[in-house]
């Protein structure tokens, strides 16, 4: 996992894996909310802190998918 600092915000790069495919992503820490910013689905384009990875590596709410 790499990070890197922007001014007071942390960049976290997160590898997501799924059977056998992986996905690289970033993971912004605010430190003044003092939360990892959530994701959005990316069907929906709604923010989520529980979700899955569909067949294409999407993420989605896991309520999204089939």
């Amino acid at each position: 996992m790499k990070n890197s600092c922007l001014g007071k915000i942390l960049k976290l790069e997160v590898e997501l894996v799924r059977k056998k495919n992986k996905r690289n992503v970033i993971a912004v820490y605010n430190p003044y909310t003092q939360i990892i910013e959530p994701w959005r689905c990316e069907l929906t384009n709604e923010p989520v802190l529980d979700f899955v990875l569909d067949e294409q590596m999407r993420i989605c709410r896991s309520d999204s998918v089939d």
